[in-house]
């Protein structure tokens, strides 16, 4: 259990920081699509790419990551629950359900070029 907790909480904390981090990614996305001329060439997994290469995206994450860690060595069962388990859950939920919808969109694009 121990795994699936520090599992859950890493995927948690790079999705809630690439979330908070979004705003930068899109203006990003749109300045090199007008620099080099991209008419909606940029593939769906520009923002992704280019966010986690960001040292601040890796400083927020494993800040998360262990506060994630500390509130699921809570002793209070409610406090764990609202702390821990909700946030993680909902974030990498989140994270994992967006990875395969733009990897779905990529698929499809991709296969239906031919």
């Amino acid at each position: 259990m121990v795994y699936v907790k520090k599992a859950l909480g890493a995927v948690a904390a790079l999705t809630v920081a690439l979330v908070l981090n979004y705003e930068e990614m899109a203006r990003y996305a749109h300045v090199d699509m007008i620099w080099h001329g991209h008419g909606g060439g940029v593939d769906s997994f520009f923002a992704f790419r280019w966010g986690i290469r960001q040292p601040a995206v890796w400083a927020v994450a494993f800040l998360l990551f262990l506060l994630f860690i500390k509130t699921s060595q809570l002793h209070s069962k409610a406090l764990r629950v609202l702390l821990f388990w909700t946030p993680t859950l909902v974030g990498s939920t989140l994270g994992l359900l967006v990875t395969a919808l733009l990897a779905w969109m990529d698929w499809t694009v991709r296969s239906s070029m031919h």
